[in-house]
């Protein structure tokens, strides 16, 4: 039989799950990225430079190749590529280009929230500083309206830091937007929903610990906020409030016409109280699937591929969430700073861990995409 052609796009850390299960699986692995450098290179069966936003580029290679799929994890820049290429060619997908856009410009996020009077934060976007003249609500978050993990997202307590990081934000923006909005209170964390036919088979609530929370005055000195160190799984949140969030985050999904697909939220808890942060309808970035499947047995990114390739045609094939222990899970990471040249944590000893991967070689930089705090591996471990 035929193998099936995967274009992937994005070649680094973030979409090297995904295209190391496609390799697994003996499909022909197509990657993409205006960068000829990645860590998920070596592993393609062909890779060209093209930048992942450029829609007509990425659907000319793909109807060049005739791939049977295109896909990413951890990137939304490349969400509204490939819902655009999959419609023109019609592949398989899981969104429209206009659900991507709904919910990866925070902009149009908050909008829809505000309207939809679930999570209501007040906000504002803005082009220039002297459009914050009028802004009295501190602390506040200022962000790209259009950017990611975490790049040009800093704390605010005054006009006067807005204007000094407002150039950080700014340059980050594609769309030369910023959106200012309250800090949120409360204990970060992640929500990963599976949806099938408007219904959400799968939603694990995840408990996420911040870089910022790890080291003394975190949140000042201009860092970035919201840089994750770990996550865990299951959260310690009391079951009756994980229950609440899982009900206003699969609400807020419906609400955004999204049936099929992973959806990934970052949100704020406090006092039984939750506001969602961001949403995102792709796997996240940081493996967070693999401490799910130790956990419960559910192999979230082998169902969204299934599901794409026309391997599952019924919901009724999704398995059951089967606790195998009482036991917690985490995925820790490792970080440096920009520039610096990797190294292997003093304190690492492989024969602890469950799992452990180094995004990088000895002896190779790290690159910058945050600033400050550039994650370099991960390993995962029973709490």
């Amino acid at each position: 039989m035929e193998s099936k052609k995967v274009l992937i796009l994005g070649v680094t850390h973030p979409q090297i799950d995904a295209i190391l299960y496609c390799r697994r699986m003996g499909y022909e692995v197509h990657g993409l990225s205006y960068h000829r450098e990645g860590m998920g290179i070596p592993y393609l069966d062909f890779f060209d430079r093209i930048d992942i936003a450029d829609k007509d580029g990425v659907l000319d290679y793909a109807r060049e190749n005739k791939v049977d799929l295109i896909y990413s994890t951890g990137s939304d820049v490349a969400l509204p590529t490939v819902a655009y290429v999959s419609k023109k060619l019609s592949l398989p997908r899981d969104i429209t280009c206009d659900q991507a856009m709904l919910l990866i410009d925070k902009s149009n996020f908050r909008s829809f929230a505000l309207k939809n009077g679930l999570s209501p934060v007040k906000f504002k976007v803005v082009e220039k500083p002297g459009d914050f003249e009028d802004w009295d609500y501190f602390p506040a978050i200022i962000k790209p309206v259009d950017s990611q993990g975490q790049r040009g997202v800093r704390k605010v307590d005054n006009r006067r830091e807005i204007e000094k990081y407002f150039p950080v934000a700014l340059g980050e923006s594609f769309s030369k937007k910023i959106i200012i909005e309250e800090f949120l209170e409360g204990k970060e964390i992640n929500i990963l929903i599976y949806m099938y036919n408007g219904e959400a088979r799968y939603s694990f609530v995840i408990d996420r610990v911040l870089v910022e929370e790890t080291i003394p005055g975190g949140y000042s000195a201009g860092m970035p906020v919201g840089v994750v160190k770990k996550h865990i799984v299951p959260s310690f949140i009391p079951e009756e409030d994980q229950k609440k969030i899982r009900r206003i985050a699969v609400e807020f999904i419906k609400m955004a016409g999204v049936k099929y697909g992973p959806v990934y939220i970052q949100g704020k808890y406090r006092d039984g109280d939750f506001k969602l942060i961001e949403v995102a309808p792709r796997l996240d970035g940081g493996h967070i699937w693999k401490i799910i499947k130790y956990k419960y047995g559910i192999d979230l990114i082998k169902i969204c591929f299934d599901r794409l390739l026309g391997k599952i045609n019924s919901g009724d094939v999704f398995p059951p969430i089967s606790e195998k222990d009482n036991k917690r899970y985490q995925i820790e990471f490792f970080h440096q700073k920009p520039g610096e040249v990797f190294r292997i944590p003093p304190d690492f000893k492989k024969d602890e861990y469950l799992e452990y991967s180094f995004y990088y070689r000895n002896g190779e930089k790290v690159k910058i995409s945050n600033g400050h705090f550039e994650k370099t591996g991960f390993r995962i471990t029973e709490i």
